[in-house]
């Protein structure tokens, strides 16, 4: 037969016991409603991942286009560019013709009797 200080420290142990279980219990019990949430985790983690691929492919195509939009203006800038020295070469060709025949009429005011130089 057990002593009542035996009896005493075996309830103690077994409330001990019992109070421990109660703990893990409750702790397994949240630990389940974690791992309840995994799959659905996963589920958005494919999401996300799925969409920075989607993301990095457009940012390419943007770039490409980008590089594609640049090389279009640079070549208009080119013919532009060239566009503008063919106008001013004319103007300047056209200024040069005004003014000789500027020069023309004033000889040819002046000096009437005179036959004035032509440089044609």
């Amino acid at each position: 037969m057990q002593s009542k200080d035996d009896e005493l420290k075996t309830r103690d142990s077994v409330s001990s016991l019992r109070e421990l279980n109660s703990k893990l219990v409750a702790e397994i019990a949240e630990l389940r409603k974690e791992n309840a949430k995994i799959p659905e985790l996963r589920r958005e983690k494919d999401l996300l991942m799925a969409r920075i691929v989607e993301l990095e492919r457009s940012a390419k195509e943007n770039a490409e286009n980008i590089k594609l939009r640049d090389a279009n203006l640079d070549e208009g800038n080119a013919k532009r560019d060239a566009e503008i020295i063919e106008l001013r070469t004319k103007i300047a060709k056209l200024e040069y013709i005004i003014e000789e025949n500027r020069l023309k009429i004033r000889c040819e005011f002046m000096h009437p009797k005179y036959a004035c130089i032509k440089n044609d």
